[in-house]
């Protein structure tokens, strides 16, 4: 996320949030976190090569969380 809390295409917080789940972490702590599906199409159009190097292990995630 940039300074303008933006990522990838500028997608902001109102264009992710359909894209996110709330999860709780503890003591009453709720957040939202992106869906894989959102996180791998936001590291693909990004093409930096740390974005690029983890694909492969988020692809692999995502088939076996549709197993």
């Amino acid at each position: 996320m940039d300074l303008l809390a933006t990522i990838g295409p500028n997608l902001g917080y109102q264009d992710l949030l359909p894209h996110s789940n709330e999860m709780n972490i503890g003591e009453g702590i709720r957040i939202r976190v992106l869906d894989l599906e959102t996180i791998i199409a936001v590291k693909e159009q990004l093409a930096a090569e740390k974005d690029l190097a983890v694909l492969p292990i988020l692809y692999q995630t995502l088939r076996q969380m549709k197993q």
